[in-house]
């Protein structure tokens, strides 16, 4: 778990010496939560940089914060496409998600070029390839908030991953992986409801590894994912006060309770918290049982629920990851 803080100078990991922006911010080395922000600030080294400034201070809920990301230990794989020894492989794929939902039959559109790295640490080396595929290798043992960033895209902070082996965000079958949003597409979610853009926020998206099947199941040649109710709460599982919109079209509708075929849901005007822990079920009763013969796949991909929310115009990024 991280929290936003100073930015000092720098000059490893490729991050110019005035600093790196959001790509930067500092880890949370211990923070306690509650709804008041206060706090101080305290000078350390992170990675392979120097000058970052870690937080400790009060940021809605009540929590105890983990020990900061070993930035410098992030990398790219060996030439052979494995990773180090001691060292776990986050692998997938970066995808445009308003144009991949208007393909038939599950098609998608890949972004190469897409910078991945983690939240709180400089720049890393690792950009998507022919087909957006990436890996990302990491240490052990160490909770990670990985991050995706282009040009004429919204940043997205992926849910936090505390992965024990390598972990695939991409289905054999060609299912899942990491669908970013154009900043037109952003500009149209709120065109039903009233988004603070200086406030915090965080998507969920309802997806399938296989991509086929009863957990993908087709409408109209289109995959359909209704049906899905997300819940945002504080670290300390106090329920959040902040608005969940499902989309339907092109914007938010303010009438749903659950997501639509698109399987789209926002979170947002996140004022109090940067950082949230989500959830996400099936509408009950289920009619299709489909809580059975599709199972949430997120913890067993090592997914904390804990989402990034820093109001920065970023989207913190928590995917329903279904067989």
């Amino acid at each position: 778990m991280y929290s936003s803080g100073a930015v000092g100078s720098g000059t490893g990991g490729g991050v110019a010496s005035t600093g790196c922006g959001y790509h930067c911010r500092a880890p949370t080395v211990a923070a306690s939560s509650s709804s008041s922000t206060s706090g101080s600030a305290s000078s350390t080294t992170g990675g392979s940089g120097s000058g970052l400034t870690t937080a400790t201070g009060t940021t809605g809920g009540s929590t105890t914060g983990s020990p900061a990301f070993p930035c410098a230990e992030m990398s790219a794989p060996l030439a052979g496409g494995s990773c180090q020894t001691g060292s776990l492989a986050i692998s997938g794929r970066t995808l445009d998600l308003y144009a991949s939902s208007t393909l038939k039959d599950g098609g998608v559109v890949p972004l190469t070029k897409v910078a991945v790295g983690a939240f709180g640490c400089p720049m890393s080396p690792v950009t998507t390839a022919d087909g957006g595929r990436f890996t990302l290798c990491v240490p052990a043992n160490a909770p990670i908030t990985p991050l995706f960033s282009l040009h004429g895209y919204v940043t997205l902070e992926l849910a936090e991953l505390d992965p024990t082996v390598d972990v695939s965000l991409q289905g054999t079958a060609g299912g899942g992986g990491i669908f970013m949003i154009s900043t037109l597409v952003q500009s149209f979610l709120g065109t039903s409801v009233s988004i603070n853009p200086a406030a915090g926020a965080a998507i969920a998206l309802v997806q399938s590894l296989s991509g086929t099947g009863a957990c993908a199941p087709l409408d109209g040649g289109l995959p359909d994912y209704a049906g899905w109710v997300v819940k945002a709460q504080y670290l300390d599982g106090t329920a959040g006060p902040w608005p969940v919109g499902y989309l339907g079209g092109q914007a938010i509708d303010p009438s749903a309770t659950s997501t639509s075929a698109a399987g789209v849901a926002l979170i947002y005007n996140i004022t109090d918290a940067t950082e949230i822990k989500v959830t996400a079920s099936r509408v009950s009763p289920d009619p299709a049982n489909l809580s059975a013969a599709c199972p949430l796949q997120n913890s067993a991909l090592g997914f904390t629920g804990n989402v990034q929310t820093p109001p920065t115009g970023d989207f913190g990024y928590f995917p329903i990851m279904l067989p």
